[in-house]
């Protein structure tokens, strides 16, 4: 996605998948046999250490809370430094950032991190499976109205006498999919002003398999086709002419 334009507004497209294992017990081990399986794309590693927490729902609100033990995650990049992967216990993240390399090449690291974690790992289950698009969109000199009406086909309704007074905006607009075994959502929402952009907008893609049981690991391959082909397309069609002219300039 974002490929075709000479200045996309691309940031960052995550790739995540969670999954229960046929493995009993976690072992620093399988960083080691992780990497030598993906070294030769993603040659540049570390190790950090993060803490473990517990999470609890309960009728008070939700409780958090650290365990004894600690989360170890390996992360590798490629040599170009915008390509990276996380892997760790029952978690495999694929993250592509500035500059985009293109849907090919990023779908075909994230397959290739699918099988070494699969073979590694020996997952029984998806528990968590998406992939997501971020944007930032340079709306100009200041947040108003105006500039959300030129920039998104997707936006908020606002009446004239109050569109004149707005001056940020937030909106999520999800959209069920593949006989609602899937969800696509649309996030909008104005950003603080950073080095580059005066009145940065979010424009976050995210698309998610809602069901999980059963889900054949075979299919991965298919599933990340169709996530992209539903990102692309929203991003096309929820975006004016008007801006997109604007990412070849």
């Amino acid at each position: 996605m974002s490929n075709n334009y000479s200045n996309p507004p691309f940031l960052e497209a995550v790739f995540e998948i969670h999954t229960t294992s046929e493995q009993n017990e976690w072992d620093l081990t399988f960083h080691a046999d992780f990497y030598a399986e993906i070294k030769d794309i993603f040659p540049n590693k570390k190790t950090e250490k993060r803490p473990n927490l517990s999470i609890h729902i309960n009728p008070k609100g939700i409780d958090v809370s650290p365990k004894t033990d600690e989360r170890y995650i390996l992360k590798s990049s490629n040599s170009e430094g915008n390509l990276m992967v996380q892997f760790s216990e029952n978690q495999l993240v694929v993250n592509a950032i500035k500059p985009y390399v293109n849907w090919d090449t990023y779908n075909s690291c994230i397959n290739r991190c699918l099988d070494a974690y699969i073979k590694i790992m020996k997952p029984s289950d998806v528990t968590n499976l998406s992939l997501r698009y971020i944007n930032k969109i340079d709306s100009g000199t200041q947040h108003n109205y105006e500039n959300i009406e030129q920039i998104f086909n997707i936006r908020p309704h606002i009446p004239n006498d109050i569109s004149s007074k707005t001056h940020s905006f937030q909106m999520i607009t999800e959209y069920l999919l593949e006989e609602e075994s899937t969800l696509l959502a649309i996030q909008q929402a104005s950003l603080r002003p950073d080095d580059k952009m005066t009145a940065p907008i979010l424009f976050d893609l995210r698309y998610l398999q809602l069901q999980l049981d059963n889900f054949s690991f075979i299919t991965l391959n298919r599933w990340l086709d169709i996530a992209h082909s539903h990102i692309e397309s929203a991003f096309e069609k929820g975006l004016s002419d008007f801006i997109k002219e604007k990412f070849n300039s």
